[in-house]
């Protein structure tokens, strides 16, 4: 059973790395220092993989490679360019080796990362053992797992014998820990050397790996158990299943749709695992007696000529079934499974079930499905939990057919949902093109899955990468073609195979979509940097017709939210939005047209702040001139400016920022923190023009009125109301928004679709459900229909999830501890001494914190018995009305620090940005600051297993 390796895949498998060197031992040659032969570790790899580098007179081995030198040349003094003997296409090219000390050197190899390694007598990422200390797993015979089933290898005393030949053991390296845990062996046989890395899997199976043949093979313990990697082999061979009524069985129709499965331990028949109670056989018929909880099942089989066998449960009405897929393109499945021409917009609940072949709960016990809502804009998640014996259900709303994104243990993929039905799933395997599904819509997901290969083409990750070195016009051809290929596959399989009308019609849009993304996603791929100006304009994106932006059902593609993403945030066409805080006076217009009584002071102060106006008209408009005809300027400089102020403490805050400002001042602070800006000789010019704007008299007046006891009235006044202030600036960007997308797009369904993520996005992100007034407009907004139905759909959403979130009791929102700014931290973390604490930088308006939080939902299920606490930190930019209807969806410990405690631990851990991840051990010392592997669940649950020890 030949199988293709990853190095990411080699999870429970007996890993062996064989490489034949035929060594020639008279060659002359240039040859490294004596001093540089032995073992040499990478100290910073990750410990479940290989970090090791044997360096030999005859050969060096980089990872699971070995090689022969073929010439070894001296650079310069430290270093040398090693050329291996070529066994194989995944060795061409040469080694780097730069001695960076006696006791460390650097290894490049190809446009591969250089690694460093670190020579030492005792390794810390292995240890040499003794032939007596190996395993006895490994000490036995060893046959192939294909239909010959021949001995291969045997692996006994102080020998490995192998191919025919047998090899003397001349070390054995044992590195890794826990399942990853690994035996490397050199061994030789004559003048040759090989190297053999050996992981245990079970005591049944082993894999075999030949790194420059590109692939492996799995090898067996006794020559009739089955091919397949199992735990159990004697079961399967003593199970009363016959081997020829095992396996996946497809309809034989044409259609592909998988029928049921009968494995050697039971069935999985009409959603549901069955036991085998009986199995009679006569000639070529089967009768198989199932049982599940009381209730018996029979079903007849009938052997058929080409590997057919004829199933049923009535004798008499036997389907023909295929363990292969049956191309037959003039099939007529007669069903209509859903419409995708009427009535496509409808708001129900979905749901996707199924089981998991060869569940195993250590793997993980949840998943999640993702769901992108294209009128919110926002990808939901939604937990799955997973019973011990692999089935599950989850169902979650929907607006209509579409694609949802399954993560599972080991196992990934997007399957297709719709409003009030259910996709039933059996997941057996990752492997691309496979789908067994049943029920409602089984026939588009298996027709997807055969489809799969045009989803994820190297032609389009390529062409993304070639970006920034094709012109605009050259890029937007590329993308055309590499569709038009894809449209052309899509018509060759359709011609060949069977394929729903429902499954071609679908996915020729999505690639007519598809295209449109990535023609759009020009300035993105090429990393345009944001203060740059666009490479597009409207005469490139002249295939967004009106029929484009109008075609309702695209929506129905998983192209369609991307598009639409695409779209609003075209940098051409979005104008520059800006909106000013309103001042004091300001402040109390927008409070008094919403009915807000004020106080006998407050009325004072605003009185005074209008007079003042008055008075000081012609210094203000002045001042208004100046800032919008240099508005760039002064944007730019402020930018350099807020990032300088952002990484300092409050107290040299006041020593930098004082008036006047000196620019040399704030370019050496800000380079001691970090930051380094230059200020051109543009921005200091109007910096200084600025200083001369007003005459005596009206800096003078202006520092009369501003007196420090009033400057104090004004930031409480601004404090108080400032939910206000921010609701009045957030309603004007979004009323910018509304207006940019009416005057680039018009009014059609994708114009609506837009509007409506601009309006039901910040609902989401402000947690603060819309006033019966505020729907009333936003319905005023849109045309569509369905589209007004939706802002009361997902408000009233949002209202239940707060209501329902006032009932758990899972979170804790924490005082901040009373002790000075520079000590909060350590005073949070203290309370959890003795556990491992994640803790969490975020804000609720941040799109990426909350993103993170949800993908990290099945893990901290996972781990809800362990002693491991998830700490959140966020400060007063997020709100404290949404913080607090927020943050009982987030499972955790919570903290909302004051401004200054904010800039402290900004500082203290260098926060430049949203989210910041730090990990702390039992100990309370902290272990990872902000590293890549704390933001997948997939890299963090190891790391919790570490410090958990």
């Amino acid at each position: 059973m030949q199988q293709t390796f990853s190095r990411t895949n080699v999870l429970c498998l007996l890993l062996i790395c064989f490489t034949n060197f035929g060594f020639s031992q008279n060659q002359e040659r240039t040859k490294l220092p004596d001093y540089l032969y032995g073992e040499w570790s990478n100290l910073s790899g990750d410990r479940r993989s290989y970090n090791e580098l044997l360096i030999n007179p005859e050969f060096i081995e980089y990872g699971f490679r070995a090689c022969k030198y073929q010439t070894v040349s001296k650079i310069s003094s430290a270093v040398y360019e090693v050329k291996p003997e070529i066994n194989g296409p995944d060795l061409q090219g040469t080694y780097n080796l730069e001695i960076l000390s006696k006791d460390s050197i650097r290894l490049k190899f190809l446009n591969r990362p250089a690694i460093i390694y670190t020579k030492q007598e005792n390794s810390q990422t292995g240890k040499y053992i003794s032939i007596h200390e190996i395993s006895e797993d490994l000490k036995k015979k060893w046959y192939a797992t294909n239909n010959h089933n021949a001995l291969t290898f045997n692996i006994e005393n102080n020998s490995i014998w192998y191919a025919g030949k047998n090899y003397n053991i001349e070390s054995v390296f044992y590195y890794g820990e826990g399942k990853f845990s690994t035996y490397r062996f050199l061994v030789k046989h004559g003048e040759d050397y090989d190297i053999f890395h050996l992981r245990v899997c079970n005591k049944d199976y082993i894999f075999l790996i030949r790194h420059v043949a590109g692939g492996g093979s799995y090898f067996k313990s006794h020559p009739d158990y089955p091919n397949e990697l199992t735990d159990n082999p004697e079961a399967v061979v003593n199970s009363i299943v016959p081997t020829e009524l095992r396996g996946n069985w497809l309809k034989a129709d044409g259609s592909n749709l998988w029928s049921h499965s009968l494995y050697y331990n039971h069935a999985i028949i009409d959603k549901a695992i069955w036991n085998y109670k009986k199995v009679k056989h006569k000639g070529k018929r089967y009768v198989l007696t199932l049982e599940k909880n009381g209730a018996e099942k029979t079903i007849y089989a009938e052997m058929q000529p080409d590997g057919i066998v004829s199933f049923g449960t009535d004798k008499k009405n036997l389907i023909t079934c295929s363990l292969t897929k049956i191309n037959n393109p003039e099939f007529k499945s007669g069903v209509q499974e859903t419409n995708i021409s009427e009535n496509i917009l409808k708001q129900g609940i979905a749901t996707y079930s199924g089981i998991i072949r060869n569940f195993d709960k250590s793997k993980g016990q949840t998943g999640t499905v993702s769901v992108n809502n294209v009128f919110t804009g926002k990808q939901d998640s939604y937990l799955i939990n997973i019973n011990d014996d692999g089935s599950f259900s989850v169902s979650f709303p929907s607006y209509h057919l579409q694609m949802v994104y399954v993560s599972l243990p080991q196992y990934y993929n997007a399957i297709f949902i719709e409003p009030g039905k259910e996709t039933w799933q059996l997941v057996h395997s990752g492997k691309k093109g496979e789908g067994f599904f049943m029920g409602d819509l089984a026939q588009l997901n298996t027709d997807f899955s055969s489809l799969s290969f045009l989803v994820f083409t190297r032609e389009m990750a390529s062409l993304q990468k070639q970006a920034d070195q094709l012109n605009l016009n050259e890029y937007k051809e590329a993308c055309h073609n590499v569709i038009e290929n894809q449209k052309k596959q899509l018509d060759s399989v359709y011609k060949t195979q069977f394929l729903s009308e429902t499954a071609y019609n679908l996915m020729k849009l999505k690639l007519d979509y598809r295209f449109y993304e990535v023609a759009l996603s020009y300035d993105m791929f090429r990393n345009t940097p944001y203060n740059e100006a666009s490479a597009m304009n409207k005469e490139y994106i002249d295939f967004i017709t009106p029929e484009v932006l109008n075609n309702k059902q695209a929506i129905l593609t998983s192209s369609y939210t991307t598009f639409i993403n695409r779209l609003r945030f075209l940098r051409f066409l979005r104008k520059e939005m800006s909106v000013k805080h309103p001042d004091v006076e300001e402040l109390g217009v927008i409070l008094k047209a919403q009915g807000v009584l004020l106080t006998p002071a407050e009325e004072a102060l605003l009185l005074e702040q209008i007079n003042f106006k008055k008075d000081y008209a012609s210094a203000i408009k002045k001042q208004e001139e100046f800032n919008n005809s240099n508005k760039d300027i002064l944007r730019s400089y402020s930018m350099k400016l807020g990032a300088i102020y952002n990484k300092l403490s409050p107290e040299k805050r006041k020593e930098v920022f004082k008036t006047p400002l000196d620019f040399d001042i704030i370019q050496s602070f800000g380079k001691s923190e970090g930051v380094n800006v230059e200020f051109t000789e543009e921005e200091i010019a109007v910096q200084m023009a600025s200083k001369d704007l007003l005459t005596e008299d009206e800096r003078q007046k202006a520092k009369t009125f501003y007196t420090e006891a009033r400057n104090k009235q004004n930031t409480d006044f601004l404090k108080k109301y400032k939910p206000y202030s921010d609701n009045y600036v957030q309603k004007e960007i979004r009323n910018q928004n509304l207006q940019n997308i009416k005057e680039n797009f018009g009014s059609n369904f994708s114009a609506d679709v837009m509007v409506a993520q601009v309006i039901l996005g910040s609902l989401s992100r402000n947690y603060m459900p819309l006033s019966e007034e505020e729907i009333t407009e936003a319905e005023s907004f849109v045309e569509d229909s369905f589209i007004k139905t939706v802002f009361t759909i997902e408000n009233e959403a949002l209202k239940a999830k707060i209501e329902a979130n006032k009932m758990k009791t899972d979170y804790v929102n924490n005082e901040v501890p009373n002790t000075e700014a520079d000590k909060v931290f350590d005073a949070i973390i203290s309370k959890y001494k003795g556990k491992v604490v994640f803790v969490d930088f975020w804000a609720t308006w941040c799109g990426p914190c909350r993103s993170g939080m949800e993908r990290i939902k099945p893990l901290k299920e996972e781990l809800k018995d362990k002693d491991v606490v998830f700490v959140y930190i966020t400060d007063p930019s997020s709100p404290k009305n949404t913080y607090n209807n927020m943050i009982p969806n987030i499972k955790g410990e919570h903290y909302r620090v004051s401004t200054d405690e904010w800039n402290y631990l900004k500082s203290k851990f260098n926060i430049t940005g949203i989210p910041h991840y730090l990990l702390i051990d039992k100990e309370g010392n902290i272990v990872k600051r902000n590293t890549s592997d704390l933001r997948m669940p997939n890299t963090v649950k190891p790391l919790f297993e570490k410090y958990l020890k």
